[in-house]
């Protein structure tokens, strides 16, 4: 689908968490998110059929997609906006399937999926002070850290 001039993949049968975040925002640029969000009344069947073909239940699927979160790593070439984007997709999805997933747990899989070359930027941040370290923060920093490099 194209979002002037941004795009992103039809859903199918991988994507419903990546395709609805995508879809809520791409809904909200144009102003249309408050007459699709559910402010209107629909019959409950729909989006509860559509969930239930496209997102993961159960014990064992969160379990493995807890492992997947926990596991992540940034690939050597790829760009930390990528990065984040990934994380937070992850993040989405757990919280789709009803886990808790707060900014703390983003952060942590965050600089623990950085590369060992990176260990001094996390360092850093350790010795940042717990008032200043919140999500926003430690991803203004990734960035920068980028930039800079």
């Amino acid at each position: 689908m194209t979002n002037d001039g941004r795009t992103y993949s039809s859903l199918n049968e991988t994507n419903y968490a990546k395709w609805c975040m995508f879809t809520e925002a791409n809904l909200t640029h144009k102003g249309l998110w408050e007459y699709a969000n559910g402010d209107e009344p629909i019959p409950m069947a729909r989006p509860t059929n559509l969930r239930k073909v496209h997102q993961t239940e159960g014990f064992a699927s969160c379990l493995a997609l807890r492992r997947h979160f926990w596991g992540m790593t940034k690939k050597p070439n790829q760009i930390i906006a990528n990065w984040i984007a990934d994380v937070r997709s992850i993040a989405f999805r757990l919280e789709e399937a009803a886990v808790n997933v707060d900014d703390e747990d983003i952060i942590l899989v965050l600089t623990m999926g950085l590369p060992a070359s990176d260990q001094s930027f996390i360092c850093s941040l350790d010795a940042t002070d717990a008032s200043h370290l919140t999500l926003s923060y430690v991803i203004d920093r990734l960035l920068n850290e980028e930039t800079r490099q």
